[in-house]
C-alpha cells in the first residue's frame, strides 16, 4: 500500500567530468547545485525564482598518476550568504592523496567543522571519478596492446571493494584468478 506523498521539490544535480592533460596530469571538473521547484525565501538573497541556484558551486582537482592533488580551485557561484565565499583555502588540499584517508584529507583541508559541507560533499566524490578515471585508461591501454586481467602481477585497486569484485565472486574467479579466493564453506 502506498502512501499519499507530496512532493517539496528540492533538486540537486552533481556532475563530474574526467580529463587527460597533455602534461601528464588529470583533471576533474565537478559541479554541485541545489534548487527549489518553488518561489523560496532566502534570508540573504530575499525570494529567489524557481530553479534559481540555492548552491551553485564548481570545483577543479588535478592530480598526478600516484593520484596525489597536484592542485585544487574552486568557485561558489551561489551560496545562501555571501559570508560562505572564502571558506576553504584550496591550496590545503595540495599534496594529499586520493585513496585511503581521502575524507580524513577533506576535513583537514576543509576543516573538521567549518568550511563548507556542500564543497566537501562535492570533493569526496572527486575521489571516485579520479580511480574510476585513471583505472579505465590502465585497463583500456593495457586490453589495446593486446593484455589481458589474467596477466596483471599487480592486483587491482578495486577488488574487495563491493559485492561483485569480492576476492570470493565468480566475477573475479573469472577475470582474475590469481587473485581469487575459495569462499569460506565452514557452517556458522
Amino acid at each position: 500500500m502506498e502512501t499519499e506523498r507530496r512532493p517539496l521539490n528540492h533538486e540537486r544535480s552533481t556532475t563530474y567530468r574526467s580529463f587527460e592533460r597533455a602534461d601528464g596530469l588529470f583533471e576533474i571538473e565537478g559541479t554541485l547545485r541545489d534548487m527549489k521547484g518553488y518561489a523560496y525565501i532566502d534570508r540573504e538573497r530575499g525570494t529567489l525564482a524557481p530553479g534559481t541556484p540555492v548552491h551553485d558551486i564548481f570545483a577543479v582537482l588535478v592530480f598526478d598518476a600516484e593520484m596525489t592533488v597536484r592542485d585544487f580551485r574552486y568557485e561558489l557561484r551561489a551560496t545562501p550568504f555571501r559570508y560562505c565565499l572564502g571558506a576553504v583555502d584550496p591550496s590545503k588540499l595540495v599534496g594529499a592523496c586520493i585513496g585511503r584517508g581521502w575524507r580524513a584529507a577533506l576535513s583537514e583541508a576543509f576543516g573538521a567543522h567549518g568550511g563548507c559541507t556542500h564543497l566537501r560533499e562535492l570533493v569526496f566524490g572527486m575521489g571516485t571519478i579520479a580511480f574510476q578515471t585513471v583505472s579505465a585508461l590502465r585497463d583500456q591501454k593495457m586490453f589495446q596492446s593486446g593484455g589481458i586481467d589474467a596477466d596483471r602481477t599487480q592486483e587491482p585497486f578495486f577488488l574487495g571493494g563491493c559485492h561483485s569484485w569480492a576476492h570470493e565472486s565468480p566475477i573475479v574467479e573469472r577475470y582474475f584468478p590469481q587473485y581469487h579466493r575459495k569462499p569460506d564453506t565452514r557452517a556458522e
